[in-house]
C-alpha cells in the first residue's frame, strides 16, 4: 500500500481508501479492516496508485500513479461512498507533460495564463 485517505463525510462505516502496487484503488471498513471492494472493473492505472485525495463534501475522488497517470472518480448522487459500485471515472488525465512523473513527485503550482491578442 503507497496511499490511505479517510473519506471526509462516511460514518457507517467508515471508509478508508488505499492505493497500491498492484496498480488498484480499494475502498476498506476503518473500524472492521474490511475490505469493501475495488474502484472499477478494470484496472485505470499502469503503475503503483501512490496518492489519494477526497474532495471536502467526500463526492470526488483523485488518484494518481507512478507514471503520472491522474483518474477523478466521481460518487453518484444518493449512493453510498462505502459502495464501490457508487463510484466511477469521470476523469482519466494522462497527459504528456506529467507522463513519466510520478504523482507527489514534484510541488503542486498554480498554472500560468497567459494572455494573447
Amino acid at each position: 500500500m503507497y496511499t490511505a485517505q479517510y473519506h471526509p463525510v462516511a460514518d457507517e462505516p467508515q471508509v478508508i481508501v488505499t492505493g497500491a502496487y498492484d496498480h488498484s484503488v480499494r475502498l476498506w471498513d476503518a473500524e472492521s479492516g474490511k475490505e469493501l471492494g475495488k474502484l472499477g472493473k478494470i484496472p485505470h492505472h499502469r503503475s503503483h496508485v501512490n496518492t489519494s485525495c477526497f474532495s471536502n463534501d467526500g463526492t470526488r475522488l483523485v488518484t494518481g500513479d507512478g507514471r503520472g497517470v491522474v483518474n477523478i472518480w466521481r460518487l453518484e448522487t444518493g449512493r453510498q461512498p462505502s459502495d464501490p459500485s457508487a463510484w466511477h471515472l469521470a476523469r482519466f488525465i494522462d497527459d504528456a507533460d506529467l507522463r513519466g512523473k510520478p504523482a507527489g513527485s514534484e510541488p503542486c503550482r498554480a498554472p500560468t495564463i497567459r494572455k494573447t491578442r
